[in-house]
């Protein structure tokens, strides 16, 4: 057989894989046209990186062409060192019938079995195989394939020469116990002659480094120095031990030489049980992986061969024992092992998706994350095209060809886009996919990295409508002082009007409704700047049946005839803490809603206020709520019913259906902000084609916190005191100096901050006291508190201002300033707060 010809090195290695790019990959790892890459010592961890030199590789894509490869090859005597087989070859041999069909040619072949699943365990496929079988998992990695190829044609020189060695041995012994025999016959060849032949057999032995044993009927008879060592006994001690002894107990725990944890199972015991019952029917052991146990009770890893020791008539008189420390494989092969199990952990707890697919796109590989992500397991996406995973609208299949376009160009592609997952989730996904080379610069495999962006994206949302709010308050801000001047004039003049207008006047009540819809105005402007954070809500104990009914009598002058206004309105449902000019927000916009729904067709608008109690069930369903005794406030249309699709919408702030001008999208956005701050909830009963119901729920106030919603006029006190009026408004300057004028007061006003101070300087003691407006020009009104209040500490000083500043408020009080106000001030407002600061200066 070829395993006898004398073969300096073997480096022939046969793979049986029916898929052609395998087959390629394993021509460019074990057979580059390249210079051969320096691999093996650097994976062993050595210094010296001795370079690997190609192997002769014959390629076969069937287990019966295979075979007859293999056939061939020992037929002319070129035999191979390994054989990688793929486990899975359709339609007729499969891996492992090759392998036993391989196996049955030559018993000192190497086999490797590759594959992608589990479906024999490494027990099943050695008890099938036998001996010299090694495996691995696809996919591989080219460090595997380098190792497993270097050991394997490794080990197979060794046993070649070892055999050899064995069959010298043999044929040395044979032939000199001939010509012992032959001398002695012939010439009588003395003793001293034997004992030299005998000296020149045991140096033969002795020099092996692989340990030989010689045993007659299971016990020792000799052994060399290389077994004397692996095993620790004295070579007196080893003399007439059974083997058996060498052979770890079942069911124990040892520590091997390489300090591993061993634990010797009932499949070890069995086949040991199977090799002493071949022993006894005088059958040969040929590369059995075992563990010896040592005199220091480690155990040590071996490979041993068996041969049968026959004499001259061919009877059997003991076996030779040829046995290899395999420590160094074994430590090789589990740094292989930890490794790639590091990876795959790695792989595994990476909370990226990571996919690895060839280079047409079949996924090889996926982690926990991916299936995660997209909702598939790992058996739904091995084995199919990656463009599995995108969307099949036709945004995504552009956004996935510009990402082939840019892979293939580059080497790498960014990617991002929104998905929907096989269990309906929709999840926003990024990464980047990046094509590995092999050894001639052409792309093999691709690594995609994924990730869930879904949670970030909705918090950069929320943080881009955090900003538009944040907008909407500045603006609110900075237009709120100009808006409070004109406002002041409107309400100071009006009010001016009414006190010069007789009752029976048909102009007194145009008047009285410009002045409550300036006062609704000015409240208005406190509710911006509530809600852009300027100032706080003040809320009161409020019957909204007083509120709702206001509201509907102004709205029913605006809206088409063909609407039909319609209120059931109790008004006995208590009370409810609450801003009045919120509450009239919230009906106005409510309903201005729904008769835009109307507007083409008509319909009927109704208003509803009942009591309500939410049961502790209740308020589990709903979060927002509390049980207890509410308030339901119900606006309802009869109009066209909102989109099912934009309904779980409406309440986000810019987002409209209406034309640009029909509004901005923020009335519903503010009625929801409105009835959240009140600690209530509001829920959309939807009809596509028959109307929409808003339902709103407030918590009812404590009868204790009830207030008379009358307001109580008081009386508008007069006064003679000397008054400094300052005011950058022309229109306010004008008007605050009638005001109080009207009032009994002295008055000097002046619209420059600065020449109101020259004034003051120059007659101190004239003034009583000092009232000014915060925004203006060259001196705020602050500055001009602090000048007059060094020039006279006693002076009071009433501070203007266009919008509420906590931080102004704490430093008027330091600066000596009586009272800060917000504008407009009517006619009654200001006259009450100049008696309250005159009388407690």
């Amino acid at each position: 057989m070829g395993a006898d010809k004398d073969i300096k090195e073997n480096r022939r290695i046969l793979v049986i894989d029916d898929d052609k790019e395998t087959l390629v990959t394993y021509k460019n790892i074990l057979s580059p046209e390249k210079e051969p890459i320096e691999r093996l010592d650097k994976l062993a961890g050595k210094n010296n990186k001795a370079s690997l030199e190609n192997y002769d590789l014959i390629l076969a894509g069937q287990g019966q062409e295979g075979f007859e490869l293999f056939k061939k090859a020992l037929d002319d005597e070129m035999p191979f060192a390994a054989v990688f087989i793929d486990m899975g070859m359709p339609p007729v041999w499969d891996g492992l019938e090759t392998a036993q069909q391989i196996r049955q040619l030559d018993d000192r072949v190497y086999i490797i079995i590759v594959t992608a699943c589990a479906d024999h365990t490494i027990g099943e496929l050695q008890e099938a195989v036998g001996h010299n079988l090694l495996y691995v998992r696809k996919p591989f990695f080219e460090d595997e394939i380098y190792q497993l190829a270097h050991n394997s044609c490794k080990s197979w020189d060794r046993d070649s020469e070892l055999k050899k060695f064995k069959d010298r041995l043999e044929e040395t012994i044979a032939t000199r116990t001939v010509e012992l025999r032959k001398e002695i016959t012939d010439h009588g060849q003395t003793e001293d002659e034997m004992k030299e032949a005998k000296k020149y057999l045991d140096n033969i032995i002795e020099s092996s480094l692989d340990c030989i044993i010689v045993t007659n009927k299971g016990f020792i008879t000799r052994t060399n120095r290389a077994f004397v060592n692996l095993v620790g006994y004295k070579e007196e001690e080893l003399s007439g031990k059974p083997m058996s002894e060498l052979i770890p107990r079942e069911g124990g725990e040892y520590t091997s030489t390489s300090g591993e944890t061993v634990q010797i199972d009932e499949d070890f015991i069995d086949s040991s049980k199977k090799i002493q019952a071949k022993l006894l029917k005088n059958e040969k052991i040929s590369n059995r992986e075992l563990f010896y146990l040592r005199k220091d009770g480690k155990v040590v890893p071996v490979e041993e061969n068996i041969a049968v020791l026959r004499d001259e008539k061919e009877a059997v008189i003991g076996s030779v024992w040829s046995v290899r420390d395999i420590t160094c494989r074994k430590k090789a092969a589990k740094e292989i092992r930890d490794a790639r199990d590091f990876l795959e952990k790695v792989f595994e707890s990476s909370m990226d998706g990571i996919l690895v697919t060839d280079k047409k796109g079949t996924v090889l590989s996926a982690n926990t994350a991916v299936e995660r992500i997209y909702g598939l397991s790992r058996q739904q996406l091995i084995g199919n095209h990656v463009s599995m995973l995108a969307d099949r609208d036709a945004n995504s299949r552009e956004k996935a060809l510009r990402t082939i376009n840019e892979l293939f160009e580059k080497g790498f592609a960014f990617f991002d886009s929104s998905i929907r997952t096989r269990d309906g989730r929709a999840v926003d996904v990024e990464g980047t996919t990046t094509m590995i080379k092999d050894e001639k610069g052409c792309f093999s495999e691709g690594v995609t990295i994924i990730r869930d962006v879904s949670e970030r994206k909705k918090i950069h949302q929320q943080l881009q409508q955090s900003q538009k709010m944040e907008a909407i308050g500045t603006l609110a801000s900075g237009i709120a002082h100009d808006f409070n001047n004109i406002l002041a004039a409107i309400m100071g003049y009006t009010e001016m009007s009414l006190a010069d207008v007789p009752d029976n006047s048909p102009v007194k009540e145009n008047l009285e409704q410009i002045f409550r819809s300036s006062t609704r105005a000015r409240d208005l402007v406190k509710q911006i700047l509530s809600f852009s954070r300027k100032s706080d809500q003040d809320l009161k104990p409020l019957q909204l049946h007083l509120v709702i009914e206001e509201a509907v009598k102004l709205l029913r002058a605006s809206l088409p005839t063909n609407i039909e206004i319609k209120q059931d309105i109790n008004n006995r449902c208590g009370m409810v803490l609450t801003d009045p000019t919120q509450i009239h927000q919230v009906i106005m916009n409510l309903c201005t809603n729904a008769a835009h729904a109307m507007e083409k067709k008509g319909g009927e608008l109704k208003v509803g206020l009942y009591p309500a109690d939410i049961a502790p069930e209740d308020a589990a369903v709903n979060p927002d709520l509390k049980p207890g005794p509410h308030v339901k406030l119900t606006v309802s249309d009869t109009g066209t019913g909102i989109d099912p699709q934009l309904a779980g919408r409406i309440f986000d702030p810019f987002f409209t259906t209406k034309g640009t001008d029909k509004g901005t999208g923020m009335g519903l956005s503010v009625v929801h902000g409105i009835v959240k701050s009140h600690g209530g909830a509001i829920t959309l009963q939807n009809a596509p084609g028959k109307g929409a119901t808003f339902e709103i729920l407030l918590p009812r106030a404590g009868e204790e916190k009830a207030a008379d919603q009358q307001e109580m006029k008081e009386p508008v006190p007069p006064g003679t005191e000397c008054v400094l009026f300052v005011d950058d408004e022309e229109v306010l300057v004008s008007l605050g100096k009638r005001m109080l004028e009207s009032l009994g007061y002295n008055v000097v006003a002046e619209k420059s901050s600065v020449r109101a101070l020259e004034i003051f300087k120059t007659e101190p003691d004239k003034f009583d006291i000092v009232i000014t407006d915060q925004t203006m020009p060259q001196m705020t009104g602050y500055g001009l508190a602090e000048q007059i209040v060094s020039i006279r500490p006693d002076m009071p000083v009433i501070l203007c201002t266009g919008f509420s500043d906590p931080e102004l408020t704490e430093k008027a009080e330091s600066a000596g300033i009586r009272e800060v106000i917000m504008k407009p001030v009517n006619r009654n407002e200001l006259a009450l707060k100049i008696r309250r600061v005159l009388e407690n200066r």
